[in-house]
């Protein structure tokens, strides 16, 4: 497993930023839509930041039952028919991930290998291949699978290329409904947004899908 992600021992502009987001889903728009790009240190950032607030906006108010934002293009399709590459960005390749594996087919795994197809290439090779990395799911990550809920809590981009998104995840009654937090880490070397990592939140753990 890869290492943990770095702590910050002081809570930091970013981690400011994160917890600003988390609050609500307006609250969140509006402090991100009104904060000085130039306080970002960066044009691109600032930019992916806007960006991704509506997207983040809607999937922090969804409830159980309802369609998840972002999971279904602009076409109709679902995680089933989606490719890595650049028409998603990056939280909607978290919300198609979590989406995947919450209807994964037990008997085909279908959901797991789109997950695995949304991984990096680094990250397929530390992780693949894919019977290896099912069977890594389920033994040490089964509240991903078929889960009852999952939100995104919140979003931020650390570099044009690198982006940080923490998901809420509950789980069904076979893990006896924990609610278990996730960050994920993608990057985007020019041909999509694919995930590098998943940390579990408690900081002991770190999943690679």
């Amino acid at each position: 497993l890869a290492a943990a992600l770095p702590r910050q021992s002081q809570p930091g502009p970013a981690m400011h930023r994160r917890r600003a987001l988390s609050t609500s889903a307006l609250g969140g728009a509006v402090l991100l839509a009104t904060q000085p790009p130039q306080r970002l240190g960066s044009e691109p950032l600032a930019r992916s930041l806007l960006a991704g607030v509506a997207s983040v906006a809607a999937l922090l108010t969804r409830r159980p039952g309802r369609p998840v934002a972002g999971t279904r293009g602009a076409d109709g399709s679902d995680w089933r028919e989606a490719s890595p590459g650049p028409g998603l960005n990056a939280t909607e390749v978290v919300v198609m991930q979590l989406a995947a594996l919450q209807e994964n087919d037990p008997m085909t795994n279908d959901g797991i290998a789109k997950a695995f197809e949304f991984a990096s290439e680094n990250n397929r090779r530390y992780t693949g291949p894919l019977p290896r990395f099912c069977a890594m799911l389920r033994n040490g990550y089964p509240v991903l699978l078929n889960s009852a809920d999952f939100s995104i809590s919140s979003a931020l981009p650390i570099t044009p290329s690198i982006y940080r998104v923490r998901a809420k995840v509950v789980g069904n009654e076979d893990v006896g409904g924990i609610t278990q937090l996730f960050l994920w880490e993608l990057t985007d070397e020019g041909t999509g947004w694919r995930t590098d990592s998943v940390m579990l939140e408690d900081g002991e753990s770190e999943l690679e899908i």
